[in-house]
């Protein structure tokens, strides 16, 4: 999976780096403070999403290789996470080209755990279509982070 992170506020090292300059020129318990908490919720939302980044696993099953016009088609959706903290919300962007094929979720898996989902729809056209690829997103509580994972995996249904 392709994994990138982007910081969704730019204000908080502005801050952090103000606070660390006022206490160069004016030292003061006061920006010790500030700097200890802008920068520990900095630090610790960054190590939350980057456990993460390499604790997700995303999978998906259809349960037939192949159906007709007016069949159901079953796929079962895994996340799994590894890591010893929650993934509080993830959202999946699934990059089918079935039509009428709706799978995209939000959701969330708690630390150690893994949650699975079934979804049914109806193949409502004739054709050849890929089920797959996926775009999961997800971040820190807090927002300040968020953390995009690819998973180009697809599969063709005729």
């Amino acid at each position: 999976m392709k994994t990138s992170l982007r910081l969704n506020t730019e204000i908080l090292p502005l801050i952090g780096a103000l606070a660390l300059a006022m206490q160069i020129i004016d030292p003061s318990r006061a920006w010790v403070i500030l700097l200890i908490g802008i920068g520990g919720t900095w630090l610790c939302c960054r190590w939350w999403v980057r456990g993460l980044a390499h604790s997700l696993q995303f999978k998906r099953e259809m349960r037939y290789g192949w159906a007709q016009v007016g069949d159901r088609l079953e796929e079962r959706f895994t996340l799994k996470n590894d890591f010893v903290l929650p993934a509080t919300w993830v959202s999946v962007n699934d990059q089918s080209t079935l039509p009428d094929h709706r799978s995209s979720v939000a959701t969330g898996v708690d630390g150690n755990s893994t949650s699975q989902w079934k979804v049914l729809n109806r193949c409502t056209r004739r054709g050849v279509f890929t089920l797959g690829g996926a775009v999961l997103e997800t971040g820190d509580p807090l927002g300040i982070y968020t953390l995009t994972l690819e998973d180009p995996t697809s599969a063709t249904l005729a």
